[in-house]
């Protein structure tokens, strides 16, 4: 599953503004804490065969609203120690095998510097940021 951040002139018109951004539930909710639109990153729950499960990760904010957040975020980062999670691997019933991929070094200062580039495109356009 995952999660993509698009720049809209109208959050129910389909046309983008620009190339979207892609990234995983888990990736979506860290991302979410750290522009100050989810408490935290953390599971809420599990789904059959304990996949974790981080809630409402939907939502839409004005482009220059969240571009200030993208800013304020990027300045505050520590890229040293704030984004490496190292890979887990779990085994279901039935053998099957989940992967949780983690988040390599730099990780989330790519993903906020790629949201910048659609904050700035929905600013600009008078438009918003929408995620789902």
């Amino acid at each position: 599953m995952s999660v993509s951040f698009m720049a809209r002139r109208d959050p129910a018109e389909l046309a983008e503004l620009c190339e979207p951004l892609n990234v995983s539930n888990a990736n979506a909710a860290k991302l979410l804490e750290l522009l100050g639109l989810r408490e935290d990153a953390e599971p809420v729950g599990e789904f059959l065969g304990g996949l974790p499960l981080y809630g409402e990760l939907a939502g839409e904010c004005p482009g220059a609203d969240f571009l200030g957040r993208v800013l304020t975020a990027t300045a505050l980062l520590d890229t040293v120690t704030e984004d490496y999670t190292p890979p887990v691997t779990d085994t279901l019933r039935g053998g099957a095998t989940v992967v949780h991929c983690g988040r390599r070094p730099g990780y989330l200062a790519d993903r906020l510097a790629a949201l910048e580039t659609i904050a700035r495109a929905a600013a600009d356009g008078g438009g918003t940021v929408v995620w789902a």
